[in-house]
């Protein structure tokens, strides 16, 4: 898992102890490479100068611990993607968030997808609304907490993300991260990404062109840590984000999905799908965006698998 959140328990009389998971997001302010590998694509290998794929994201990071102190460990694959709130079906769960973007100066907020939750703990901001309710316009340097439940119409992948008064900008600067909801007894797979298909346009970032990225990365060989061994259980779990759909496509393989056997997944913005197959193929795969002008422009990414 990219996190271990910290645990507790709620007791209720008559039932069972319902796990109580802490998390501590914060939003933070970096210089975002979209292109670390420094090239465009494999097959040309043009370099890209540094000040086209540089700009100054707002980004979503997890913590340790209360006082934001220790940060979660982050293996590589996950890119911009904010901490993975992970859950099983009947947990309750604090979102302990802090905003510290202070290069914007801008309140934040988060809201979730697909777990259930009070109005108090929804994040969206109204600009009708005065005063606007609790924890939808957190300023630099406050504080708030989401109280979120995993319920069981909740189980498979999700989202959050920034809803506050600047949401749209926000999240095409990087605040949004992933939710896993499993069953009671439901066993992970060997192997599971989330990833975030989502674009940067120059109006956002002023750059000189668009990109579109995988986990905010474009271009192959930027995401490292995607990949697996042949006999391993992969299970992918995808999120669309952003202005335009896209696809999700891996190359040399096949998963069963909604009652048929697919190599194609499209995905609509704030759209999800969730799928797993038994590897079986040894090599290092593309994994892409079928939309033509999407892959050319760096949604694109390597699936390295090797033999047991």
């Amino acid at each position: 898992t990219a996190g271990v959140a910290v645990l507790t328990t709620l007791r209720g009389s008559g039932h069972e102890p319902a796990p109580l998971r802490h998390y501590y997001v914060q939003a933070e302010n970096v210089d975002w490479v979209i292109a670390p590998t420094g090239y465009d694509d494999d097959k040309l290998g043009r370099k890209v100068a540094a000040e086209d794929t540089r700009f100054p994201a707002i980004v979503l990071r997890g913590y340790e611990d209360p006082e934001f102190t220790r940060p979660l460990p982050r293996p590589a694959w996950m890119g911009i993607l904010g901490p993975i709130i992970e859950a099983r079906v009947g947990d309750q769960i604090l979102v302990h968030f802090r905003n510290r973007d202070f290069g914007y100066g801008r309140p934040h907020s988060l809201h979730t997808h697909g777990l259930r939750y009070r109005i108090a703990s929804d994040g969206g901001w109204m600009p009708h609304q005065k005063p606007p309710q609790p924890g939808t316009a957190v300023a630099p340097g406050e504080e708030y907490t989401y109280e979120w439940e995993a319920g069981p119409d909740s189980l498979g992948t999700w989202f959050y993300h920034d809803h506050s008064v600047d949401a749209a900008d926000n999240i095409r600067r990087g605040m949004l991260g992933g939710v896993v909801v499993r069953g009671r007894d439901e066993q992970p797979a060997d192997r599971e990404y989330v990833l975030l298909f989502s674009n940067f346009s120059r109006a956002v970032t002023r750059l000189r062109r668009d990109f579109f990225t995988i986990n905010g990365v474009a271009f192959m060989g930027g995401l490292p840590g995607l990949e697996a061994r042949v006999g391993e259980r992969v299970r992918f779990r995808v999120i669309g984000m952003g202005d335009e759909f896209h696809t999700f496509h891996l190359h040399g393989h096949r998963w069963p999905l909604s009652g048929q056997v697919v190599d194609n997944v499209a995905m609509a913005p704030a759209s999800t799908a969730t799928f797993d197959f038994v590897e079986a193929g040894p090599g290092l795969w593309m994994l892409h965006c079928h939309v033509l002008d999407h892959a050319e422009n760096g949604m694109m990414q390597h699936y390295l698998v090797t033999d047991r």
